[in-house]
Parts: structure tokens; sequence; C-alpha cells
């Protein structure tokens, strides 16, 4: 992820490699850093992100993700959100059962940096972040499945094509699951497609896929790294014995030597049938500053006890009391009046709560439920690597707990 707090260029390793011992250090000072990883991923959630979100974001965190593209959230509307260290950006179906769905997690080191962002569709959305200089786009999809109607698929591709075409001088970066298989080593698309993807051939949607980058001037990032076969696939259905290359991290092609790696992490886990996309850029950044000033929060919840709640009662009658003998000319200053009065018994009887860099607060998401969640992805491991029925047993029982 992004490191702000070092003086000088350092390399970070994705977490989940053999020369990473764990996920890379996150300083928040602010401090300028003139050159370093971004570390940026994919992942298909398969159950919404609702249920999934304080583990989603801590997860996120724990690997040092800075920019994270996110499918199948299956939210209705569009939704703007923080959460811990990240801004949440969700775009959902606009009417109807909340099918489908994109969004991304920025970390809140490149939240100054937000040029803009678009909500296009269930399938479709950006947003832009300036990076020392330069602004990078980048873009979330969903793509319909192989199969799928034809008119949907050209209404998708003619969605995106609109999206990378307006982008001027911005540089792409698209992430997501594009339900499509490319193959590898085709000396068709020599220039988009590397030596390492999977053995299969292209199919139908693939080849759409292939010839849109091909048209956009878009290479396949995951194609150009050799990696294990497990570090190969993003989707995997153990039951029937599939697996397939269908979650992409897609880049133009100016930005080819900035790519220092894109591989599977498989250990990110987050009950999905996929497996998270993560890719390491090295670029050049600004100079951001991620610190907030501390603020102060009415702790409202102590409402809650009917005696606080009587007590604030009484203070707030008796100083409504002594503003019925002011004359007020306006609205705008009853407003004031009222505002002041109100804000001013809350103080008195309430109290404050200090929350600094305005991250939220959780009340059921403490250390046991944390805890929880870690033996989960423990067992969630052990399964991986050793699928048997008492492994399988003793995961379910523990997402189970969790739920």
């Amino acid at each position: 992820m992004m490191d702000l707090g070092r003086g000088k260029a350092t390399e970070l390793v994705l977490p989940g490699t053999p020369s990473s011992p764990g996920p890379p250090p996150r300083d928040l000072t602010g401090a300028p850093q003139l050159k370093t990883a971004l570390n940026i991923g994919t992942l298909n959630l398969r159950g919404g992100f609702e249920s999934k979100k304080f583990e989603l974001v801590e997860r996120a965190n724990d690997f040092g993700l800075d920019v994270v593209a996110l499918s199948d959230v299956r939210v209705k509307g569009q939704i703007e959100d923080s959460l811990e260290n990240y801004q949440v950006f969700l775009s959902g179906v606009a009417r109807g059962r909340a099918n489908w769905g994109v969004g991304f997690l920025i970390h809140k080191n490149l939240e100054s940096s937000i040029n803009c962002h678009r909500f296009v569709n269930e399938r479709l959305m950006w947003i832009s972040v300036k990076i020392s200089g330069d602004i990078y786009r980048f873009v979330s999809v969903y793509s319909p499945c192989e199969g799928a109607v034809s008119e949907r698929l050209d209404d998708f591709y003619s969605d995106l094509n609109d999206v990378i075409y307006r982008r001027g001088s911005e540089k792409v970066i698209l992430m997501g699951d594009l339900n499509a298989r490319v193959g590898r080593n085709d000396p068709n698309f020599a220039n988009i497609l590397g030596k390492f993807g999977e053995d299969s051939p292209a199919n139908n949607n693939g080849k759409r896929l292939l010839d849109f980058c091909q048209s956009s001037g878009l290479i396949i990032s995951n194609t150009f790294f050799k990696h294990k076969k497990i570090h190969t696939y993003s989707w995997e259905n153990p039951g029937q014995n599939q697996k397939s290359l269908l979650d992409y991290v897609i880049i133009e092609e100016c930005l080819r030597k900035s790519v220092m790696n894109t591989r599977v992490n498989r250990s990110f886990g987050m009950d999905s049938d996929h497996y998270l996309v993560a890719s390491k850029l090295c670029i050049v950044k600004s100079r951001i500053n991620s610190y907030r000033k501390p603020s102060n929060i009415l702790r409202v919840n102590r409402l809650k006890d009917e005696n606080v709640a009587r007590e604030f009662v009484d203070i707030l009658e008796a100083k409504f009391s002594d503003l019925n003998d002011n004359i007020v000319s306006d609205i705008e200053t009853e407003w004031s009046l009222f505002k002041n009065t109100f804000l001013g018994a809350a103080r008195e009887c309430l109290g404050f709560v200090r929350i600094k860099n305005d991250r939220k607060k959780t009340d059921w998401w403490n250390d046991v439920i944390k805890a929880a969640v870690k033996e989960k992805r423990v067992k969630w491991i052990h399964w991986m690597q050793n699928r048997t029925e008492d492994n399988w047993t003793s995961y379910k029982e523990q997402r189970d707990i969790i739920k």
C-alpha cells in the first residue's frame, strides 16, 4: 500500500508472497514520499457488501490495499460512506431486486486526491484520483456472464467504451469480474495478452474483451506474470472441480512498466468463490497529508438512559423558557437561537467523545467479533489446504457463529 511516512523510496511486496513476512507497514503521518508502491485489487464478494463490510475493510487494511474494486455488492441506488480507514462508493440497481452492483474502497490516504467519481449503473462506475500531477481513472466493472443475452453484453461494452473514450488525459486502470476467459499467449493479441494466463482457450466473452482491449490500448496484467496455478485462477468451484481466471486488473499500455506484480491472494478470504486479485504499481505519488484534526462528537447514546434523557429535557425546557423574552426579527436569527440553545443543552447534559480522523465506531464490531472472524479465517485456510469433511464442517460452524 502507500507508505507515506518514509524519507526515501521503498519497495513493498504484496502480502502472501514468499518474500513478504506479513502486511506492509502503514504510516498515516502524511510525511512526503516521492516514489513507492500503490497496492490495488479487485474482488467479487458473491453475497453482497452489507454483511461483509467490516471484515472486508479490516482485511483490506491488513493487506495494505489503497484501492479495491468490488463487484456483486448487491445494493440499491448509490451509496457513499466512510468506514474505518476507507471511503466507500457503491453503485447498485435503480429499482427492483438488489442484484449485481459494483463499487470501490478508497483508502483515506487518497481521499484528498479524489478528483471526481461517477455512478454509471449496477455494472459500472469509475473514480478519478490525482497522484503527483497525473490523474488515474479507476474503473470498477461486473460484466454479464458467458451466454447472457447479447443485448446486455452489447450495452455493457457500449457503456464501458464511453467511459474509456471520454477519459481525456487520465490513465485508465480497469478492474473487476469480466466473466471472460481470455486464454494466453495468443499471437493475434501479443501486445495485450501475456504468456501466463489460463490454459483454456478464450470463450466468447473473452474474445469480446480482447477486442475491446485492443481497440482501447489496454493490456491484461494478470497474464504477464508467472505464478503457480493457484495464484492464477481467480474463481473456483471445488465441488465440480472447476476453476478459471475471470477477474482482471487491466491497465493502459503506457503503464506496463509501472506494474510490478499481479496475482491471486487466496488467503484474503471473504466467503466467496472468487479470490482477491491484487496488483502492485510503482508510481510517483503526490505529497498527501492524511492528518485530520480530531473532532468532538456529542454522546447521544447517553439518551438511552431514562435519567439522562429526563435531565436533558429539563435543561432544554429551562433554556427555551429563557428565550421567551427575546424578540426575534427574522427567521435566520430565530433558527440560530434555536440551534445554539439545543446544542448548548446537549453539550451541558451529554458531553463529547473525541474521534480521531473521523473514523466511525461501531458498537458490535469489537475485539470479541474480530477474534471470531480471525478464527473463521484460520479455519478457511485449513480447509483450503486440506479439503476434508471435518475441516469444512469446522469452518461452517465458525461462520455460523459469526452470523
